[in-house]
C-alpha cells in the first residue's frame, strides 16, 4: 500500500489498526511505527493528525513503541527520527520539533544501526548506517565538550571556595556569583548555589559574613 504512493490511504488504515489492536502489544507498536512512517509523506499533509502528533507525544510514543518491538526495522526507524527531530534534516519535520540534546542525536545513531540491522534490503541498510554515522559526527564533537565542561566545574568551584576563605566575602563572592550566572557568563552550568552558603559556614569552610555575624550577635542578646 505504501510503495503505490497512496500514503494517505496507507496512514488511515495504520491508524485504524491501532485502534483494533491491544494498546502496549507489539502489533500496535508496529502499527503505530507504520502510522508514523505514513504521516510524514507530504500526501498526509491534509490529513487530521492524531493527539500524538506532536513532539513530546511523539517521543513518549517512540520510546513505548521501541520497547515493544525493538528489533523491527520501522519502528527503529521511528524512534532514531523522533530523536533526531530537525537535526541534520534537509527539510523540517512535519511536526514541530523542538531544539536536541547531544545524548539525543547519539540515541538516535544507535537506532538507526538497529534499523540496519534488522532491514533486510542492501540499499536500506546502507541509509539508515549513514545516517548513523552523521548522527555520531554531530554529537560526539559536543557530548566531548560537555564533558570537558563539567570537569572544569568543580576546578573552579574550589577556586571559588579557597578565595572565600583568604578573602572573606570579597573576591571569592564576586567569582562564586559569576559562576552562578552559567553558560551566559562563563559558558559552563555552575555546581554550587548560594543555597549552599549557609551550609558551608556551618562547616567550617566559610567565614561568616559581616551582616550575618551582628545579627547572630543581636539574637544572642
Amino acid at each position: 500500500m505504501v510503495q503505490s504512493g497512496r500514503d494517505a490511504v496507507a496512514a488511515a488504515m495504520y491508524l485504524k489498526a491501532m485502534e483494533l489492536h491491544t494498546e502496549g502489544t507489539e502489533n500496535w507498536a508496529e502499527a503505530a511505527a507504520g502510522a508514523f512512517d505514513t504521516l510524514k509523506s507530504p500526501d498526509c499533509d491534509e490529513m487530521p493528525q492524531p493527539e500524538w502528533w506532536n513532539d513530546e507525544a511523539l517521543k513518549a510514543l517512540s520510546a513505548r513503541v521501541v520497547a515493544l518491538a525493538p528489533d523491527e526495522a520501522v519502528p527503529c526507524t521511528m524512534r532514531a527520527c523522533v530523536l533526531l527531530g530537525d537535526v541534520l534534516a534537509e527539510a523540517p519535520q512535519p511536526w514541530i520539533a523542538g531544539p536536541r540534546a547531544a545524548a539525543e542525536i547519539k540515541e538516535a545513531a544507535k537506532w538507526f544501526r538497529r534499523a540496519a540491522m534488522a532491514t533486510h534490503t542492501p540499499a536500506s541498510k546502507q541509509r539508515h548506517e549513514e545516517s548513523a554515522s552523521r548522527c555520531d559526527e554531530y554529537a560526539d564533537p559536543l557530548l566531548a565538550e560537555e564533558k570537558a565542561e563539567a570537569a572544569k566545574a568543580p576546578a573552579l568551584t574550589l577556586l571559588a571556595l579557597a578565595l572565600l576563605r583568604l578573602a572573606g566575602l570579597g573576591a571569592g563572592l564576586l567569582l562564586l556569583l559569576l559562576l552562578l550566572l552559567g553558560e551566559q557568563l562563563l559558558g559552563r552550568r555552575c555546581r554550587l548555589g548560594l543555597g549552599h552558603l549557609q551550609g558551608l559556614r556551618r562547616l567550617g569552610l566559610l567565614a561568616a559574613a559581616p551582616a550575618e555575624s551582628a545579627l547572630g550577635a543581636d539574637r544572642s542578646l
